[in-house]
């Protein structure tokens, strides 16, 4: 979406011009929205010394419809044409429905497995980003999950200069990570050979077609990958004169592609015009995903989850026995991965590395999903940095 800077001044004539022209700058003025479909556990900045904020109410105010569903008649008719409200059920969420805008919207997962151990009664949770990723794409959205859901990015470790292999494992996250039976990643798998049709009932409902249907080996699938998030605290205002978070401001979360230092510098620069400095963590972030070492980082992470997802890929098409695995199936490796390694047997910390000589490495890459990592900025109104946090869990109080 396009940032600008407002005048104050309102046009008067806007009422006299045609009803094509004036549905059109009412277009316009819709926001391209990250809609997050659950609520937020992880801040994603750094699991040690994680910036203060409340994110489930920024979630919350995100997935309402548009301020300008509520200018008037005309304007809610644009509303309702371009986006509807998506009622869900998951178990793992408290949002009962999110506002979704088919070819105008990112559709964001923050769920990982480290949720089924945070939640107070266990839910089904083993095909939950494949069934995301199915629905992200049967309502016509870009698809967005958390990268530690294929590999783990250890943001402060990484930018401390470690890699995360000097410190344990944070209990009950880690321990799937590096196993041909991760859930998650083989559901990645599956929506790759597999699709579902949909059927967009007149009442905004969605009903999924039964069964899947064989994906286009040609067709190549884009995933936008979640690597750290900011929260801004600012004012209602700030966010809105800025359009920087939508052209009404309502379009409070809002992705950057890492390597974007033009996007990352204004919203730096706008937390630096608009704060009293006091939430200092944010300063660190910007300075890291500014930095050279978080790029590489960033880089390092896609190629070995680039491997994991090969690993999984590997390992359904070897009990389908694709020809171009021939006798030998563990030579696309390197090391040959030899019969040991089956479903669920833990791997080495480290991914093998694929033998880009092999034909069927050769003929996969061209089918994993085209990862496209991305830095998360939340604005928040509520001022979190003034509440106490406890070192190993929630706030003390709530805003």
């Amino acid at each position: 979406m396009a940032e600008r800077q407002t005048t104050g001044a309102s046009f008067h004539l806007f009422p006299r011009l045609p009803a094509e022209i004036r549905l059109i700058i009412w277009e316009y003025c819709l926001p391209n929205r990250v809609a997050e479909v659950d609520d937020v556990f992880f801040i994603l900045d750094g699991r040690e010394n994680r910036q203060g904020c409340y994110a489930q109410s920024t979630t919350a105010r995100n997935a309402q419809p548009p301020v300008l569903a509520s200018v008037n008649a005309e304007a809610r008719s644009i509303t309702f044409q371009q986006g509807f409200k998506f009622h869900q059920q998951e178990p793992h969420t408290c949002l009962k429905s999110v506002w979704v805008q088919p070819r105008r919207d990112i559709m964001h997962l923050n769920w990982t497995s480290s949720y089924f151990r945070l939640l107070p009664h266990p839910v089904p949770w083993e095909k939950t980003v494949e069934h995301f990723l199915r629905r992200a794409e049967a309502l016509k959205t870009q698809g967005s999950i958390l990268a530690d859901v294929i590999y783990p990015f250890y943001l402060r470790l990484r930018a401390d200069g470690l890699d995360g292999t000097e410190v344990a494992p944070m209990p009950g996250l880690d321990d799937d990570y590096f196993r041909l039976g991760n859930f998650e990643v083989r559901g990645i798998v599956r929506h790759l050979r597999l699709r579902w049709n949909d059927i967009r009932t007149a009442n905004g409902m969605v009903r999924w077609g039964i069964p899947l249907k064989a994906r286009d080996p040609s067709e190549k699938i884009s995933i936008h990958v979640v690597m750290a998030a900011v929260s801004l605290h600012i004012t209602k205002e700030v966010a809105r004169e800025s359009g920087m978070f939508g052209l009404l401001g309502d379009a409070p979360v809002q992705m950057i592609k890492v390597g974007d230092t033009d996007r990352l510098s204004r919203f730096e620069t706008l937390y630096r015009q608009n704060t009293s400095g006091c939430d200092t963590e944010v300063q660190y972030l910007f300075d890291t995903f500014a930095s050279a070492r978080f790029q590489r980082d960033v880089q390092d992470w896609k190629t070995e989850a680039e491997s994991v997802i090969l690993l999984h890929l590997w390992s359904f098409e070897r009990e389908m026995k694709h020809e171009l695995l021939g006798e030998d199936p563990g030579s696309a490796w390197i090391p040959n991965l030899t019969e040991e390694m089956e479903f669920g047997i833990e791997i080495d910390a480290v991914p093998p590395v694929p033998d880009e000589d092999h034909p069927w490495v050769k003929h996969a890459r061209k089918s994993i999903p085209d990862l496209q990592p991305h830095i998360t900025v939340r604005c928040c109104f509520n001022g979190c940095f003034n509440i106490t946090w406890l070192p190993d869990g929630p706030p003390t109080g709530r805003p």
